[in-house]
């Protein structure tokens, strides 16, 4: 007969492909974890502007503490090569000059601002493209404020106080009242082979003395108190204008 209980039908299940559609779920859970330019800034990013600033800052105060030292000393014909300078004095002096200039006048004040704000500026829009113009403008004038802070802040803290220590310590000795005084005039005596030279020092370093006394520049010997050199100054005056 065609049906017996010898043989046996054997049946397979098999499940057909399922091909889902194309959905946009996917994208849109991506783009709704991408930052939309909020206002914090990565640590990353805080580090890479403040190593930049920091370097840009350096080296222009070391340019800036050179040329100050250079176009003092052509005044009193020393060259360039009879001194040395290490980058502390040249930061220290540099920076000196930058305290100077920027509490020169409110223009300068004005340039010195602008100066740190436009490369914050320039950071700032090429790491947090995606933030939002008003934050990007807030982040640019709390760093700008900040780095200002920084830079003029040893002044108010450091310097100052100092100053006003020296001149209080001066007026006991002096015996007059501290608010009469606001600075000191003094006059340095140099040891020679001559004996002691009286003078203002515009300069001196572990090598050389350099004395301005009475339009002569002396250039003592440190070691021994030898003069080395006399340059005698005269002024060069203005040409007087006959066209008035």
């Amino acid at each position: 007969m065609f049906w017996t209980k010898d043989k046996t039908i054997r049946v397979e299940l098999v499940s057909p492909p399922i091909v889902l559609p194309a959905s946009a779920e996917p994208s849109k859970h991506h783009e709704s974890v991408k930052p939309a330019g909020g206002f914090m800034i990565s640590l990353d990013q805080f580090l890479k502007i403040a190593a930049v600033m920091v370097a840009v800052v350096n080296a222009a105060l070391v340019v800036l503490g050179y040329m100050r030292y250079v176009g003092m000393l052509q005044q009193f014909g020393i060259s360039r090569t009879e001194v040395s300078f290490s980058l502390s004095d040249l930061l220290s002096f540099g920076y000196i000059g930058f305290l100077n200039m920027t509490f020169s006048g409110q223009v300068a004040v004005a340039a010195v601002c602008s100066v740190i704000t436009l490369p914050v500026m320039a950071l700032v829009i090429r790491l947090k493209r995606d933030m939002n113009s008003f934050l990007q403008y807030i982040l640019v004038w709390a760093i700008s404020m900040g780095l200002f802070i920084l830079m003029t802040g040893p002044f108010w803290f450091a310097y100052n106080p100092g100053k006003q220590a020296a001149l209080k310590l001066a007026a006991e000795s002096l015996s007059i009242e501290e608010n009469q005084i606001i600075g000191l005039d003094n006059q340095q005596e140099v040891s020679t082979e001559n004996g002691f030279l009286s003078g203002s020092i515009v300069l001196a370093s572990p090598d050389f003395t350099f004395l301005l006394k009475e339009a002569v520049l002396y250039k003592i010997r440190a070691s021994d108190g030898k003069i080395l050199r006399k340059t005698q100054f005269t002024a060069k005056k203005r040409p007087i204008d006959r066209t008035k």
